[in-house]
């Protein structure tokens, strides 16, 4: 599990830091289900009376928002909160899994498919005739690709996802869990 102090998060935000607290930081939660362990936001005032009763240890708090950081607590101030909390939502977001092998040996390949420098074609994975897959796909387990498809590079397609035929698929593309 991931956890940071306060002045790594800072640092990570850039923000104006009020107070401080000793408690690492191990995610991102609601205001109102947060342990000390967590770091929240409030984004609208209307949110800012929650901070009192949250035992979250830090907020990242909007200017111009009033609100005191408390004892053993600590307020970021930042001029959107809800676009640092997404900074801060990628920095605890887990690793996706690795793929060691570059085709697993239960994947079928087809022989007319052209496979990119770097992909990753993993278990249970069907690839159709005149596939054409870009540098550094990722084919996460029991992925289908009909005939006549491209993906484009730098594209993670995740398991169970079934790209019919004549499908074209950009760069830099995410297909999540079972989208067909």
């Amino acid at each position: 599990m991931k956890s940071f102090n306060i002045n790594e998060i800072n640092e990570i935000l850039n923000g104006i830091l009020e107070g401080t607290t000793t408690n690492l930081i191990t995610g991102p939660e609601q205001l109102e289900k947060a342990k000390s362990n967590h770091i929240t936001f409030i984004g609208s005032k209307k949110y800012a009376d929650l901070w009192e009763t949250s035992e979250a240890s830090v907020a990242i708090i909007n200017e111009g928002i009033v609100a005191e950081p408390g004892e053993n607590r600590a307020l970021i101030r930042v001029k959107n909160a809800d676009l640092a909390m997404a900074k801060l939502l990628e920095v605890f977001s887990p690793q996706s899994p690795v793929l060691e092998e570059e085709i697993h040996p239960t994947a079928h390949v087809d022989k007319t498919a052209k496979i990119g420098v770097g992909c990753k074609i993993s278990a249970g994975v069907y690839v159709g005739k005149n596939v054409v897959l870009g540098d550094h796909v990722i084919l996460y387990p029991n992925v289908t690709v009909l005939d006549d498809c491209t993906i484009g590079k730098n594209s993670i397609i995740w398991s169970g996802t079934v790209i019919r035929e004549r499908c074209h698929i950009g760069n830099d593309c995410i297909l999540q869990p079972n989208v067909t």
